[in-house]
């Protein structure tokens, strides 16, 4: 998965515009990304890996897009 793609899930999740993203994004730094925010990310993720992220530990904790990348990237 490339560095943009993943911007473009992850915003679409968010439903914010991926111009608004980078991978230094934290939690906190989008509105939108919250406890169900989270969820929509997994969520959005897992159907574009099929489901491979559930084997991932600790994705759901991860609060900054750059340790989610790096969890995901190579699924």
């Amino acid at each position: 998965m490339t560095e943009e793609k993943f911007l473009e899930i992850v915003s679409s999740a968010l439903e914010v515009n991926a111009s608004e993203l980078n991978l230094e994004t934290k939690m906190y730094d989008i509105e939108s990304w919250d406890s169900l925010g989270q969820l929509a990310i997994l969520t959005a993720l897992s159907e574009f890996t099929g489901d491979k992220t559930s084997e991932i530990d600790g994705l759901g904790s991860m609060i900054v897009l750059s340790d989610i990348f790096k969890a995901v990237k190579d699924i």
